[in-house]
């Protein structure tokens, strides 16, 4: 039964660590394209700096929508994974 439960908790543990690297990730990549087109759709407009920081702060912050999203679902895919049964790795016939 130790076995087990420590089996779970280390599983558990991996879900956590994968779901927490991939919205590292996953958010570090949407938030640095959203700066990016930011400065890009404000130098090619000649929008001037004060609406260029307010374009890259609307951006930035559909980003961070989109990395909250994100995270919520790979949480709930991790748990899931987590709670499901075992695969039985049997002789194929």
């Amino acid at each position: 039964m130790s076995i087990q439960a420590n089996h779970d908790k280390s599983s558990r543990f991996g879900a956590w660590l994968i779901a927490i690297s991939a919205v590292i990730l996953v958010g570090t990549e949407v938030i640095g394209v959203a700066a990016a087109t930011a400065w890009a759709i404000g130098g090619l407009l000649q929008l001037g700096s004060i609406l260029t920081w307010v374009l890259g702060a609307i951006l930035c912050a559909g980003a961070g929508w989109v990395t909250w999203v994100f995270a919520r679902n790979a949480w709930r895919l991790e748990s899931e994974a987590c709670a499901a049964p075992p695969i039985a790795s049997g002789p194929r016939d």
